[in-house]
């Protein structure tokens, strides 16, 4: 016996209750990694936008758990420093 009846006859078995749970939870899951995503991986390009805040926060934790910043404002001075001295040298 068809639990849904329509013109087409029976098409198949629905889904079982665990079954059902897992789809939630995946689909849940799916659109969790989505809006992570589009709200601090996306480039919206160089103009401010309404993720610009929580973007530069987001890259911020993250350079800083990852030791990145320390390592870029040292390249940059040594950089400048590099400059400089090149800069010094041909006057």
């Amino acid at each position: 016996i068809c639990r849904f009846p329509c013109t087409l006859g029976c098409v198949g078995m629905v889904l079982s209750s665990k079954a059902q749970r897992a789809w939630k939870v995946a689909s849940i899951a799916i659109t969790g990694a989505i809006t992570f995503h589009c709200v601090f991986q996306v480039d919206y390009g160089p103009q401010e936008h309404v993720f610009s805040g929580p973007q530069r926060f987001y890259r911020r934790k993250v350079d800083e758990m990852l030791g990145i910043t320390g390592a870029l404002e040292k390249d940059v001075s040594e950089k400048q420093q590099q400059q400089d001295a090149i800069a010094d040298q041909q006057r």
